[in-house]
Formats: structure tokens, sequence, C-alpha cells
């Protein structure tokens, strides 16, 4: 059974958004590209950013058998092998109001 997980990135230095060097844009570049990849490959469910005062957060849902492949495919990351961010604990999603998730307990309920 497919399984969602759930993390969040955080940039390892604060000013990271506002003020990127050439080489953290070419990495960040680089981990577009891979999540552009996971989605197509059907493994990135959602990524995407939010930004309070401070910093700049990333949120990432992964659909995968296991936690393993999640944690392989944060591993490799070129973001997170680089250097540039760490990701937060990984905990998986037990409920969902999406209709498409209709092995979920709400997303029963939804049909």
């Amino acid at each position: 059974m497919t399984k969602y997980y759930f993390t969040t990135a955080t940039p390892n230095r604060p000013d990271f958004v506002k003020n990127p060097d050439e080489t953290e844009m070419a990495v960040l570049g680089e981990h577009f590209a891979y999540f552009k990849g996971l989605q197509k490959d059907g493994k990135a469910y959602f990524a995407g950013s939010a930004m309070d005062q401070e910093r700049t957060y990333g949120f990432y849902i992964f659909t995968t058998e296991n936690e393993e492949e999640v944690r392989e495919i944060l591993e490799n990351d070129p973001a997170y092998k680089k250097g540039i961010q760490t990701y937060s604990k990984l905990a998986e999603l037990k409920n969902s109001l999406h209709p498409l998730q209709k092995d979920y307990p709400v997303g029963k309920e939804m049909d």
C-alpha cells in the first residue's frame, strides 16, 4: 500500500533566501530539478515553501511504499547533500481529506 510521508526542510543559513550566493543558487536549481523528477515519477505528492518573518521552510509530502524510500530520496536531494538545508523529523500521514486517498479513514468518508 502506498503511504504518505511529511517533512519540512530548513535552510542552514537564516538569510539564505534573501542573500543566496552563486553556488547556493546553482544547488537550488538542482534541488528544483530533482523534485520535478520526483513529481513526474509519482514520488513527490507536494513540494512547496512558506516564509515567516525569520526564515523560509520547505514542506514536502511523499508517496512511497515505506519510510526507507523517503529517507533515500531526502539523502539524495542536492540541497541536502551539499549542505544547503536539513530535514526535520519524518512523519507518516494517517488521515487525509483528499478524495483520491480512499485508503485513508477520512478519504473513505468522502465517497
